[in-house]
């Protein structure tokens, strides 16, 4: 699998918060749908071992993403 190359403001927040430390939230708030789409596929391709994410139900939207206390490749 290839390394998560996208420098946008939100991957580079993202990829940032997954690899400082394990466990903890970083919220996306108001990002809109297509930041939002941007991110999931990214965290869907690149970080699946490392946390799980969900909608922010606000106008626009954003994301909650959860980084996982400990790391699971054999999910």
């Amino acid at each position: 699998q290839s390394s998560w190359v996208c420098r946008c403001q939100h991957c580079v927040v993202a990829s940032t918060f997954l690899t400082e430390k394990l466990g903890g939230n970083k919220q996306f708030d108001r990002i809109g749908v297509a930041a939002r789409k941007h991110l999931e596929e990214h965290l869907t391709t690149y970080a699946q071992e490392l946390a799980t994410y969900n909608d922010i139900q606000t106008t626009p939207p954003g994301l909650m993403v959860r980084s996982y206390d400990y790391f699971r490749p054999w999910d």
